[in-house]
């Protein structure tokens, strides 16, 4: 996943990266990062698009921050899985 990434900046996003899927998997429900992803793919519009809404309603059920949300979406957004179409509004990239 981070083959593509520049060196400088691969040891900070795997950090980055582990610490969410901790915080992810040991907040309820899903299994961390691949769960978030498998949730992403879920909620998308059939052009793959996500809210900001969307995904505040669901860091609660994956019991997450605003702050743990918005690392994971500038991570999914660095790693090319969202691109940001608009101010709240992602395209999901991958599924």
């Amino acid at each position: 996943m981070l083959a593509n990434t520049p060196e400088e900046l691969r040891t900070e996003l795997e950090e980055r990266l582990s610490k969410a899927e901790k915080s992810v998997s040991h907040g309820g429900r899903g299994d961390g990062i691949n769960g978030l992803i498998r949730s992403l793919s879920n909620i998308a519009d059939h052009n793959g698009l996500l809210t900001i809404d969307q995904l505040e309603k669901l860091s609660s059920i994956w019991s997450i921050t605003r702050k743990e949300l918005d690392r994971f979406l500038s991570i999914a957004e660095a790693e090319g899985l969202l691109s940001r179409t608009g101010t709240g509004t992602w395209i999901l990239m991958e599924s």
